[in-house]
């Protein structure tokens, strides 16, 4: 039981970091940031994504 509680709350840390990344990404975009910002924030949300669709296969 201990697992598929931590797995879960993987899931929810992974989704949170992924909606703000997103919304930064959205901020960076309407500011024009340069690339040395935008592409950091791109990296980690594709990241963050991996980690989320991992721990999804956990709980199959």
């Amino acid at each position: 039981m201990g697992d598929l509680v931590e797995a879960e709350l993987g899931r929810s840390i992974e989704r949170l970091e992924i909606s703000k990344l997103e919304t930064l990404l959205t901020l960076a975009q309407r500011t024009d940031l340069p690339s040395e910002v935008v592409e950091p924030l791109e990296t980690t949300k594709t990241e963050a994504e991996n980690g989320l669709e991992r721990l999804q296969d956990l709980s199959l």
